[in-house]
C-alpha cells in the first residue's frame, strides 16, 4: 500500500469478479486512486430513505 507522501496516483486494476475486487480493497486505500475516480449521482427511493431514518432513530444505523 502506498504511503501518505505518495503523490502519483496508482492505476486501478481490472477485476474479474466481485470477490477479487473485495479482496483488493481489503488491502488498499481508495485515497491511492482518487485521480481515477469521478463523482456519480445516485437516486435512492423514498422507501429506502424511510427505512434508513427509522434505523437511525432506533440507534441501529451507524452514523460515522
Amino acid at each position: 500500500m502506498a504511503g501518505p507522501n505518495t503523490t502519483k496516483s496508482a492505476q486501478l486494476p481490472a477485476f474479474r469478479s466481485d470477490a477479487e475486487e473485495r479482496k483488493f480493497w481489503e488491502t488498499h486505500s481508495p485515497s491511492e486512486y482518487l485521480a481515477h475516480m469521478r463523482p456519480i449521482r445516485v437516486d435512492v427511493s423514498q422507501d429506502f430513505l424511510a427505512r434508513v431514518k427509522a434505523r437511525k432513530r432506533r440507534g441501529t444505523a451507524r452514523t460515522k
